[in-house]
């Protein structure tokens, strides 16, 4: 039985037993020796219906709650588990405080190749590691711009391949290897412009996408309608290629007032109006067609 199958028993059955408390509260008292009580004996007069017990009633909310938050839990936990089968992972979005824990999800936005990531031999890395240029076909690049793509690529997974190296001897810290590797990636992005380093994205077969996976509740990105498998592509104007981008956009933008940012759902171009600062929305790395 599949991960999200024992997930989805398990909530089914917690269901069972809530409901179970439930019936059980609501059936009439017996007596020591198991029968009923004569309940035409206790019934109250006419106009005199006896209500529950305000004891009886917290105990009820709070099982409705505890099934609430384990439902959402649940939820919560079966998004997580389709985005590692997808082969992302999310990262949140909810508030100015959570920027430096979700960079510890950086080291794997669009992972370090060759030697340092799956080997050549694995077929399910083959297009992870290559770089195909069939792919930058249609793009209108010439062969010599093709050619500079491709080393621009590999000379970008050198130097992060070369960061690992230190980092796994020990001679700069994690937090130090996610701020080294950040700014390698915005100094390619900053030669190549972003339609042509998001044709390297692409074409490399790494991710380029931000996708959200959920939204939360009162949240800024609710009250605009973000929405599920929503592909964000920019905000305030600049383009997002990984979930580190939104995080840092988030937290770098000055409060008060809103920014625009252009949504693709469905196939579609939306451009919204959005409060400037946190969104509240979980969002994972997706892989995509270059866009515009």
């Amino acid at each position: 039985m599949s991960s999200v199958s024992k997930i989805l028993t398990l909530s089914i059955a917690t269901g069972l037993v809530v409901a179970a408390l439930v019936w059980a509260r609501l059936q009439p008292s017996r007596d020591v020796s198991g029968s009923v009580p004569n309940v035409a004996a206790s019934r109250p007069f006419a106009g005199q219906e006896q209500a529950p017990s305000q004891r009886d009633l917290d105990a009820l909310r709070r099982t409705v709650e505890e099934e609430r938050l384990a439902r959402l839990a649940l939820t919560e936990r079966v998004d997580r588990m389709q985005a590692q089968l997808d082969g992302a992972e999310p990262t949140r979005v909810a508030s100015r405080f959570e920027g430096d824990s979700d960079r510890a999800s950086e080291a794997n936005e669009q992972g370090f190749g060759g030697d340092a990531g799956r080997s050549r031999d694995d077929p399910a890395g083959a297009d992870y590691l290559l770089f195909d240029p069939a792919k930058l076909k249609g793009a209108g690049l010439h062969a010599a711009e093709e050619d500079r793509l491709r080393e621009s690529y590999g000379e970008m997974q050198m130097e992060w391949l070369q960061l690992r190296r230190l980092s796994e001897r020990g001679e700069i810290e994690k937090q130090e290897l996610l701020g080294e590797r950040t700014k390698i990636r915005d100094r390619y992005r900053a030669e190549l412009g972003d339609e042509v380093y998001d044709l390297m994205l692409y074409a490399g077969g790494e991710a380029n996408r931000v996708s959200v996976l959920n939204v939360m509740h009162a949240s800024p990105a609710q009250d605009v309608g973000l929405q599920p498998r929503d592909i964000l592509l920019s905000y305030a104007g600049e383009r997002l290629f990984a979930p580190s981008d939104l995080v840092r956009a988030t937290i770098e933008v000055d409060l008060g007032g809103t920014v625009p940012m252009v949504v693709l759902r469905g196939g579609e171009e939306h451009h919204l109006s959005v409060p400037a600062g946190p969104l509240g929305v979980w969002i994972t790395k997706k892989k995509g067609e270059p866009y515009p």
